[in-house]
């Protein structure tokens, strides 16, 4: 905005003194004291956030808690704090807790694949399978190579002894990535229960040749009848 006609070049202020005048000079230093005092809550959040992942870590819930919810307080969009929030309240073994985490993680950023695996764990142990599968099937949608989804509904007809669909979603997992543990593993257990021990064994036998040092595989594997 152009100054009057009045307006005093020595005046180390930015506002024009002049009655007759409706123009006022923006502050430039308050904004830079706003924009330095932004940065300084920034920096205050993230030392926040990197305390409660450490508590998270160490399984120390409830300080964990109060640097998320500090985090929060500060930036009330941080996808990170609520998503750790909802982790550590896994942790306790609150799940409708942690899934109201997940869905204000998901609101604010849909594509969140962490947000949607979680949800979708969460609800697997809560035994709602219907919901979990849709949290599943969202995070496939959103990530098609992921080998997470396909093993969380795998485990859920493994858990209902659906073993059939079971074994397709591990299959699915396996074609994404050869190299996946857990799927070899799970279909291992599968036809063990089935009492079909040859498949077991060379489910077993690769997923030892991917990973030598896996002692309970090592041990079921031994004891596969002949």
């Amino acid at each position: 905005m152009e100054k009057c006609s009045d307006y005093d070049t020595e005046d180390d202020s930015d506002t024009c003194d002049c009655k007759s005048c409706g123009n006022k000079v923006t502050d430039k230093s308050s904004s830079t004291k706003q924009k330095n005092d932004e940065d300084k809550m920034s920096k205050i959040a993230y030392i926040l956030f990197e305390k409660g992942i450490s508590y998270e870590d160490r399984g120390e819930t409830e300080e964990a808690f109060k640097c998320f919810n500090k985090v929060i307080s500060i930036k009330p969009e941080d996808e990170m704090a609520w998503l750790h929030k909802g982790l550590t309240h896994m942790l306790e073994g609150g799940y409708g807790e942690a899934i109201e985490c997940f869905d204000k993680v998901t609101s604010l950023d849909h594509d969140n694949a962490d947000a949607w695996y979680y949800k979708g764990c969460a609800y697997r142990i809560k035994e709602e399978d219907e919901k979990a599968f849709k949290c599943f099937d969202e995070l496939i949608s959103i990530e098609p190579d992921t080998t997470r989804a396909w093993i969380g509904k795998g485990s859920i007809y493994e858990n209902k002894k659906e073993y059939a669909e079971a074994i397709r979603c591990y299959n699915k997992a396996i074609s994404i990535d050869s190299y996946c543990i857990e799927a070899w593993n799970s279909k291992g257990y599968i036809y063990k229960e089935k009492e079909e021990y040859e498949k077991a064994k060379r489910c077993w036998e690769r997923s030892l040749l991917i990973d030598h040092f896996q002692p309970l595989v090592k041990e079921e594997f031994k004891n596969l009848p002949d």
